[in-house]
């Protein structure tokens, strides 16, 4: 109740997007964390009328990388050479498909195997605000709220604080607010240190 005059007064500025997620068990890597954010905020987007077509997530450079026949992935080639790593596809093209019906969890391991190629993609949280900050822009947004219930499981997880930290960073630099809603105190999650506990309570 004491964060709901601070709601109010953004509202009053104008036109957020706010954008709703539930549950973190699936989010095993930093970079999954990054993908399930640009998604569900083009998700929302799409959903309210406003342009998501622009700029490049992690998901749109795979697509791209995949898709672009004079590029230097030989997808073919490196899905034959990483078969075993794509069981419930039975050719290279399902994949590319998979990809842009928004398969967040087959984008992640294409991702990996693409970096196990030497293929980079910008995919650190630095990119991702910067990502952010165009959708606020182009849009004409006052800013983004980001809504993540049921996050309890993401902190039993051994996958980095780092990169989420950064992303609560950017509500210094741009108006985007994450709130995560957890079920458990910080204090119970024992794989966390005390220095990363501190840090989190500080942000959250």
């Amino acid at each position: 109740s004491h964060l709901w005059p601070r709601f109010e007064a953004l509202r009053r500025k104008g036109s957020y997007l706010v954008v709703y997620r539930s549950g973190s068990g699936d989010i095993t890597s930093s970079r999954r964390l990054m993908i399930e954010v640009q998604q569900a905020v083009k998700k929302r987007l799409k959903a309210c009328g406003y342009d998501g077509t622009f700029g490049e997530s992690i998901m749109d450079q795979l697509i791209q990388k995949l898709s672009d026949e004079h590029g230097v992935v030989n997808w073919e080639g490196v899905f034959k050479k990483h078969r075993g790593r794509f069981r419930t596809v039975a050719e290279a093209s399902e994949i590319l498909k998979k990809l842009e019906a928004g398969d967040v969890r087959l984008a992640e391991t294409v991702a990996a195997v693409l970096e196990e190629e030497g293929i980079s993609l910008l995919d650190s949280p630095e990119e991702v605000k910067r990502w952010l900050r165009q959708v606020i822009e182009h849009n004409g947004l006052q800013g983004v709220v980001f809504l993540w219930d049921e996050f309890t499981d993401f902190f039993k997880m051994d996958v980095p604080v780092t990169p989420l930290q950064e992303l609560a960073h950017a509500t210094g630099e741009i108006p985007f607010y994450l709130f995560l809603v957890t079920h458990r105190s910080l204090n119970q999650f024992s794989r966390i240190d005390d220095e990363t506990r501190k840090k989190l309570s500080d942000r959250f």
